[in-house]
């Protein structure tokens, strides 16, 4: 600590390389200098090429992280945005909902299912009435001109045969693409003449 007057503590030495931080004190007095000399010592180079080759390394993993998750990140968002403008423009376009049920590989018959909207809480009416179907002698159950959508075709018994869940893939199909969870999917065909076959497990 030295007055603002005394500079000699400042001046540079040749043999050494010095810096110094001068602040004022005491705090809001401001009558004396307080100084903090510090000296340069001395760092391997081999050392110093070492850390410098990590921080490069660092960043360059940090950057091919960065540029190998944005391309995914933009294609999920992409995708995103489509199945929503999918699911919108659906809804003014009939599609058929039809699969097959089989238990050990033979067809169900005479098992009634309900058609209701994906979460389950709203059984889908045309006219006023439930929509349902009845699985036939070859164990197809079909619902006609359902509008686009995600729905849910319940057995009337569940202990018979699972949930089968339908959504449109693509607007210019004919056909919902049919899930189930708790049923084994054959599918046979392409497209609009591909048959959806349940296995209930």
């Amino acid at each position: 600590m030295v007055l603002p007057t005394e500079l000699d503590s400042l001046k540079i030495e040749d043999s050494s390389d010095l810096v110094t931080f001068l602040t004022c004190t005491p705090y809001m007095i401001n009558t004396h200098r307080l100084l903090v000399t510090g000296v340069q010592v001395g760092f391997e180079t081999k050392k110093r090429t070492q850390q410098i080759q990590l921080t490069k390394d660092y960043h360059l993993y940090r950057m091919f992280i960065f540029a190998s998750i944005m391309p995914m990140l933009c294609f999920l968002f992409a995708y995103w945005i489509w199945r929503k403008y999918v699911n919108y423009q659906c809804m003014k376009r009939d599609y058929n909902f039809v699969f097959y049920a089989l238990v050990d590989q033979k067809p169900l018959v005479n098992i009634s299912f309900i058609l209701m909207e994906k979460k389950g809480r709203e059984i889908v009416k045309k006219d006023g009435m439930p929509i349902s179907s009845i699985s036939d002698q070859f164990g197809r159950v079909s619902f006609k001109a359902i509008p686009g959508g995600k729905y849910v075709a319940y057995p009337k018994d569940e202990t018979e045969f699972p949930k089968v869940y339908g959504f449109v893939a693509r607007l210019n199909d004919q056909l919902f693409t049919i899930k189930s969870k708790r049923g084994k999917i054959q599918r046979i065909g392409k497209k609009n003449d591909r048959k959806y076959l349940i296995n209930k497990r």
